[in-house]
């Protein structure tokens, strides 16, 4: 699988998402949404590091690569059927808007490339992502330039895996069940952060400057 068909086949299915959200609340009634986020989380964190443990004890250089981008692949799916689960916990109408919740899906796993594209419609992305810039230039292009500069990092990711985690026995292994675990934790409370806080971000008003951006 080439890194385009990789990078297409994250964002997980909407409906999938919220029948997650559905069968947690339904699991857990007393818990509030913010709970029931950390719960997906935690399992995914196990789930991962069990993956990077068992990956990492494999150190045959020639397979390093094929290993190393099956691995990539199971740890994103996870991480954006997390945030995607999330968003059907903390913000159930972005289920909607198929491409809404793509771009804040991808956003959410590959910040820096949010970061990036943003800047291509305005000097104001900061190095946070703003859900209030991604809503309000995800009409101008801002998804198409979020893929592109997401297909950078999944490559980047790629490499630093085969090369770290795939190329000394048991150390390996350690280091790839600790990123896995590291990695998820980021993601799930970048994800719960970027909607929790959501209520509380100013709306950027227009200006000339954004207009010629």
């Amino acid at each position: 699988m080439n890194l385009e068909s990789l990078l297409a086949s994250l964002v997980p299915d909407p409906e999938a998402c919220r029948k997650k959200a559905e069968e947690l609340r339904s699991a857990f009634p007393d818990a509030s949404p913010e709970e029931l986020a950390e719960r997906l989380i935690r399992q995914a964190k196990v789930l991962l590091a069990a993956a990077g443990g068992g990956s990492g004890l494999i150190a045959n250089p020639i397979a390093a690569a094929p290993l190393a981008l099956a691995e990539t692949g199971v740890v994103l799916k996870t991480e954006a059927n997390l945030v995607g689960s999330i968003v059907a916990l903390l913000d159930p109408d972005v289920l909607k808007d198929p491409g809404l919740f793509t771009t804040e899906v991808l956003a959410i796993v590959f910040p820096s490339a949010a970061s990036q594209a943003l800047r291509e419609f305005t000097t104001r992305a900061g190095q946070a992502t703003s859900r209030a810039l991604i809503r309000r230039y995800i009409s101008k292009g801002v998804l198409k330039a979020l893929q592109r500069f997401a297909l950078k990092y999944l490559g980047l990711k790629l490499t630093q895996r085969a090369i770290i985690t795939k190329t000394v026995p048991l150390v390996g292994a350690g280091i790839g069940a600790t990123w896995n675990w590291v990695e998820v934790q980021r993601v799930g409370k970048r994800a719960v952060r970027y909607y929790r806080d959501a209520s509380n971000e100013p709306e950027t008003p227009d200006t000339s400057e954004d207009a010629a951006a």
